[in-house]
């Protein structure tokens, strides 16, 4: 991320931190110098009393930071200061009452870093102009040529032999916990792949459901109160998306419809049982009533429509730190899809846009801590595969060197009539694969729910039911 002045908003979140978040509490202690890391008198005091509190009970004191100020303002004739510690301390509640858990660790203790870093800097040139003054050239050049960075954000240099903190995030289970989950037997398929820090594509041929599933699945995120943000890059419209948004939450199709054909039960082949069912349409109110029932008065889906081949992976990431600079940053980024995103600045040659757009995407996953997932067109062979696989790349291959995970959305002409998808993995960084292995999926389009039913047995008795 690039360097870029810090405002309030930023400091109030990396103190809020240390009072509510251990991990990034016991960081930061572990580094924690006798002055404090930050500019401002009011925030190493409270840092100073979090790091205490770490130390005497194992945990940041959340909500005891009030009791501990108390007893500090209590013995304190500094009335300036304590005011200056009370307007921290109500500016942090109310940022962290906003946000919630909002931010992730991994953000904030980058956020941090960037921060002390220049704290520090901006320290030892004021020593070092200081010794300059007193015409002290040596020891001028010293302070600045012993300065050590201060290492807390996921640059910070590990030793494994010495850092029980490194293993315990490592085998952290919430750094691994799906952001998005699926029932029985696809959610078994797809495992944890769609975490934090991951960069997660789907591929298929043309009009084979790759939006649905990406709506899908960012509504799915944000129903698990996870924050979303959703880039539409020009394959559907404002009203077009909106739509589909309404039929996935009411699970009713598009006015003028009044019946639908749901997958009920798996047979033999595999093949389902379509259930036709009466349905009321949705309207305008009824969407806007479960959305917002749905998100329970938080912020949680933010959706951004662009024409085609106007938006960049710049434009995403620069609206991100415009979110993120109001208190807002996403744990998911959706994208639909990729292949239509801008070329960026400065190459020229196709192949080499796609690469540096794919490059971008996994490093915005990387510095925002977030799940990004997006969508990706096979090649013209993948229209006669049965499974798509790594050689049915679009464009270049070099796609496959940027994802964590990509899974293929096969449907034949005969599937697609029937709502069906078989998922295999085409690419799995963290885990085994075989590009044979399949999940088979059946949803309904109607309701813009590509997963209602789901199994991983092509052969079972007549009637048995997976999901």
């Amino acid at each position: 991320m690039k360097e870029r002045r810090f405002d309030g908003s930023e400091i109030r979140r990396v103190v809020a931190g240390m009072v509510t978040d251990k991990t990034v509490l016991t960081r930061l202690a572990a580094r924690w110098p006798r002055e404090g890391l930050f500019a401002a008198v009011q925030d190493n005091l409270i840092g100073g009393w979090c790091v205490g509190y770490l130390k005497q009970f194992g945990r940041p004191p959340g909500r005891d930071i009030e009791g501990v100020f108390e007893g500090w303002a209590a013995n304190r004739t500094d009335e300036a200061t304590v005011e200056l510690v009370r307007k921290r301390l109500e500016g942090i509640s109310n940022e962290y009452g906003r946000n919630g858990e909002g931010w992730s660790s991994d953000y904030l203790l980058d956020v941090a870093g960037r921060l002390f870093r220049r704290v520090q800097v901006r320290r030892a040139l004021e020593a070092a102009d200081q010794d300059l003054e007193t015409g002290d050239l040596d020891a001028a050049e010293k302070r600045l040529t012993d300065l050590r960075r201060v290492e807390v954000g996921t640059d910070a240099t590990v030793r494994p032999g010495e850092d029980a903190e490194f293993w315990q995030d490592v085998f952290d289970e919430d750094n691994v916990r799906p952001l998005i989950w699926y029932p029985k037997d696809l959610g078994a398929f797809v495992g944890g792949e769609l975490s934090r820090d991951s960069f997660v594509a789907f591929m298929g041929t043309a009009k084979r459901g790759k939006s649905f599933w990406l709506l899908d699945a960012a509504y799915r995120a944000a129903r698990a109160r996870h924050r979303v943000a959703y880039f539409e890059a020009g394959d559907l419209s404002r009203r077009q998306i909106g739509r589909r948004m309404g039929m996935r939450a009411l699970r009713r199709p598009r006015p003028g419809v009044f019946e639908v054909k749901v997958p009920t039960i798996w047979k033999p082949g595999p093949k389902t049982d379509l259930e036709v069912r009466q349905a009321v349409p949705i309207s305008d109110l009824d969407c806007y009533r479960e959305w917002r029932r749905m998100q329970r008065g938080e912020d949680l889906f933010r959706l951004q429509c662009h024409s085609n081949r106007s938006l960049t992976v710049a434009k995403i990431e620069g609206q991100i730190r415009e979110w993120a600079s109001d208190g807002w940053t996403p744990d998911a980024v959706v994208i639909d899809y990729a292949d239509i995103l801008a070329p960026p600045a400065g190459v020229r040659e196709g192949r080499d846009q796609i690469n540096e757009n794919w490059m971008h995407l996994r490093r915005l996953s990387q510095d925002w801590h977030c799940l990004v997932l997006t969508a990706t067109q096979s090649d013209a062979a993948g229209y006669d595969a049965r499974l798509l696989k790594r050689k049915n790349f679009s464009d270049d291959r070099r796609k496959h060197d940027h994802v964590t995970a990509m899974l293929g959305l096969n449907s034949t002409d005969g599937e697609k009539e029937q709502g069906m998808w078989r998922l295999n993995w085409i690419d799995r960084r963290d885990a085994a694969q075989s590009e044979k292995g399949q999940v088979w999926v059946a949803g309904c389009l109607e309701i813009a729910c590509p997963v209602v039913i789901s199994t991983t047995r092509p052969e079972f008795e007549d009637g048995s039911e997976s999901t």
